[in-house]
């Protein structure tokens, strides 16, 4: 998806580009939420883009470097999802002191949910 997307910006495709992110609004605006969440409000569109490019770029060379997809994948949104909730349960002072537990019960209905809506 990088260098598809590289090749209409060097193009100066801006309609393919558009209906990119028209196409894609969840995903656009799921990824600004999350670096809003990781960035604490602060430089949000640099790390927007440098977190998109980052995605494109393991995609574009998964196939290149032989790593599995399911299981790149499967580590790449539960560090993601792991990390969103310990930022979470770590600022409310009653999840904290259980923060071991919540983490395995998290766990689980991570690889439960994940296992439903991309595997079975």
């Amino acid at each position: 998806m990088l260098f598809e997307f590289l090749s209409h910006l060097i193009s100066l495709d801006f309609g393919w580009i558009v209906n990119l992110l028209l196409t894609n609004l969840h995903w656009v605006f799921a990824t600004v939420v999350l670096s809003y969440f990781f960035a604490e409000g602060k430089k949000v569109l640099a790390l927007f883009f440098i977190f998109v490019f980052w995605v494109w770029a393991f995609f574009d060379f998964v196939p290149i470097i032989g790593i599995g997809v399911i299981g790149g994948a499967f580590l790449g949104w539960y560090y993601v999802y792991r990390m969103s909730t310990v930022i979470f349960m770590e600022s409310d002072k009653k999840l904290s002191k259980n923060l071991l537990s919540w983490m395995e019960i998290s766990f689980w209905v991570f690889v439960i949910g994940y296992t439903v809506f991309t595997v079975g």
